[in-house]
């Protein structure tokens, strides 16, 4: 390999990188708490509800998995965590909000428990303020 050669390869990878860290860190809103969560309790939540999130985008190494992937993660890139209420011991309901749209009219919400091994997804049913909520997995 030629030596320009070698640096193009360097700064396309800088480049990407860039590109990288900037789609990580350019919208780190501040997340509603609405009860009394600590800080790492807090992290704890957010990491499950990503894990959530990206858990469908590539689920096995099928050739349909694969073809699907552009649009798995056009669809999942800009959700957020914007909300998280602490409504009972032990649980807590998040609001996920996503990037660009201010007004949506059902938001996407999950329910986390706390487990002796962390916080976990919870089975839903409940009512969104007095209206219907059911979510089965």
């Amino acid at each position: 390999m030629k030596k320009r050669d070698r640096i193009l390869l360097a700064m396309a990878i800088a480049v990407l990188l860039v590109v990288l860290a900037w789609q990580v860190l350019r919208d780190r809103s501040q997340v509603q708490v609405f009860g009394n969560l600590p800080p790492g309790e807090l992290a704890q939540i957010q990491r499950v509800v990503r894990h959530e999130i990206w858990r469908g985008a590539f689920p096995d190494f099928s050739l349909r998995t694969v073809r699907r992937l552009p649009g798995a993660v056009k669809s999942r890139r800009g959700k957020r965590v914007v909300r998280v209420e602490s409504w009972s011991a032990g649980r807590v309901r998040v609001t996920l909000g996503v990037t660009g749209q201010t007004n949506v009219l059902v938001p996407e919400q999950y329910t986390l428990r706390n487990r002796p091994k962390g916080w976990e997804i919870a089975p839903d049913f409940w009512d969104f303020d007095r209206g219907i909520g059911i979510r089965s997995r």
